[in-house]
């Protein structure tokens, strides 16, 4: 492949009329149902508790010392 060839590769577009015909039959559908996103909402509540007692704990208090320095 010479440069040429490459350059016209990474440098190609589509045509505007071509993507929106492609996207006139695709659609989005429901994929996702009660339970999936009751547990996405819970494991990012617990995500977030969790990293933010880690932080907690790695700053420490005036009682207890912390990490680093």
């Amino acid at each position: 492949m010479t440069t040429k060839d490459m350059s016209q590769s990474i440098m190609r577009r589509k045509p505007i009329d071509d993507i929106e015909e492609e996207n006139k039959h695709s659609g989005l559908f429901k994929s996702l149902g009660l339970w999936q996103l009751t547990a996405i909402g819970v494991g990012g509540i617990i995500g977030v508790g969790i990293f933010s007692l880690a932080g907690l704990v790695a700053a420490g208090s005036e009682d207890t010392p912390g990490v680093g320095p």
